[in-house]
């Protein structure tokens, strides 16, 4: 097998894998969300530009002749370029992420909580306490934990 085949069949499994999930779980988001966005919101600004609405226009740091004369790529192209980058956007998407199973995932997170849960519970003697301190620590210290590093 050669190395376009291998990476065509990885990238069909990729898709049909994509096909059959749910469109708005999270990883159909990230992958098609960013590009809905990124069309709204340039048509937007689009249309705000072609329409010379007076408030817009006494903000505007370039005038239409200014822009005119300095962009030397037709919409066209721009447009095509921009498709063409979404779509290898899209595959490398489909190449990375990888679609979590609910159920999979679900019994990660209670084996997490029974962890923490025991933990918690040498130090209290009441499981429903200790489950509810797992659940904070587990929810909203260990999130909030990674944030503040992300950052």
């Amino acid at each position: 097998m050669n190395a376009t085949s291998g990476l065509s069949s990885l990238l069909t499994s990729g898709l049909h894998t994509f096909a059959t999930k749910d469109p708005w779980s999270d990883e159909i988001l990230a992958l098609w969300l960013p590009i809905a966005a990124y069309w709204i919101y340039s048509t937007f600004w689009h249309f705000v530009m072609k329409l010379e609405i007076p408030y817009f226009e006494q903000y505007r740091i370039h005038t239409l002749g200014d822009m005119e004369k300095r962009n030397k790529v037709s919409l066209p192209r721009v447009l095509s370029m921009v498709a063409l980058q979404q779509i290898i956007q899209v595959v490398l998407g489909v190449l990375v992420l990888h679609p979590i199973d609910p159920v999979m995932n679900a019994i990660e997170q209670e084996s997490a909580l029974r962890w923490w849960t025991g933990l918690f519970l040498s130090g209290t003697h009441r499981l429903g306490l200790s489950h509810h301190l797992a659940k904070v620590v587990y929810w909203v210290v260990i999130p909030a934990i990674q944030f503040l590093c992300g950052m």
